[in-house]
């Protein structure tokens, strides 16, 4: 990293400044920000401070900036970036504690706060709560049950999912294959998301699969649920461009419409989602699903050994 002596932060370009994401150990440690993602934040290849983000919506985002680049804006700067970046996964809302006893430096993050839309709610035993709410706009989106020509495009988009992913247990996307096996034998909804101003761009879809006896997730609950009422609810993925847009709960509140259609006996959803899958979790609380099991090892051989977490909801009300 390096630093130029000639650097003047009053006279750069805001443009100019960059958040990158970076493996290379930085020289600040956090106690509740371990195995987070690690940003540094640069301007013109000089480094003027670093981020840490972890995807959750209780104090999600930690900030540094070097001591002289301090009091220059820059640190409003960075935590508009670090918000987008957690404007794209899913989550409805932030919130910040800040304790009030840090003195400047808790002043200057309270201004930051204010400067970012941030509600204040209370100062509670000498700190300070927070919230930014992120808005819902799905008006752009149409959702579509996907026939047999678009079951490529859907294998593709869970492909290119599973490959952006930095830990690949959280997703285990389903194959081309399989997707036409279960589309034959009619035991399968796909429902799609379409963005019309991108050339009708399938940008998310979710997958409602009744299960086999082999396959269904009742086998690992403490809940005899009958086989001939389950239903799977799998593979909710959102292309990453058109994250932050609550896209995964609308797929899940249409996808159940069809199910009710379809298969109107099918009333136990039941779905897995890996623990460190924090939006993924969040959206299935969100549309009413609680978890019933949990598995360090999961035993499901689809699965590899990965940790899982079974969710479920009565879809019949």
């Amino acid at each position: 990293m390096k630093t130029h002596n000639n650097f003047n932060p009053k006279t750069e370009k805001i443009s100019e400044i960059h958040l990158i994401k970076t493996h290379i150990p930085i020289p600040i440690s956090v106690e509740n920000f371990k195995d987070s993602d690690t940003y540094i934040f640069e301007l013109n290849h000089t480094t003027v401070g670093y981020a840490l983000i972890k995807n959750r919506d209780i104090d999600p985002i930690f900030i540094f900036i070097l001591e002289k680049y301090r009091y220059n804006s820059y640190g409003s700067i960075l935590f508009r970036k670090c918000l987008a970046i957690l404007r794209d996964s899913n989550l409805d809302r932030l919130e910040f504690h800040i304790d009030l006893n840090n003195g400047l430096s808790s002043q200057q993050t309270c201004k930051i706060l204010h400067k970012n839309n941030a509600k204040h709610l209370a100062n509670v035993d000498g700190i300070a709560h927070y919230k930014i709410f992120f808005e819902q706009n799905t008006t752009e989106f149409s959702f579509i049950k996907l026939n047999w020509d678009m079951l490529p495009e859907a294998a593709a988009l869970m492909i290119e999912v599973h490959q952006e992913m930095t830990n690949k247990e959280c997703y285990v996307p389903t194959d081309l294959d399989c997707l036409y096996e279960k589309y034959n034998s009619n035991s399968m909804i796909i429902i799609g998301c379409f963005a019309p101003k991108n050339e009708f761009r399938l940008a998310a879809l979710a997958i409602f699969e009744i299960p086999t006896a082999e396959e269904c997730y009742a086998n690992y609950t403490d809940i005899p649920y009958p086989l001939e009422h389950c239903i799977h609810t799998e593979n909710i993925v959102v292309a990453s461009a058109y994250r932050g847009q609550h896209l995964q709960k609308q797929l899940i509140i249409e996808g159940e419409k069809l199910v009710k259609e379809s298969f109107p006996k099918r009333i136990h959803a039941l779905s897995t989602v890996h623990p460190d899958n924090i939006a993924s979790m969040k959206n299935l609380q969100y549309a009413g699903y609680q978890c019933v099991k949990h598995y360090d090892v999961f035993p499901d051989p689809v699965y590899n050994g990965a940790s899982r977490n079974i969710m479920y909801k009565c879809i019949s009300i």
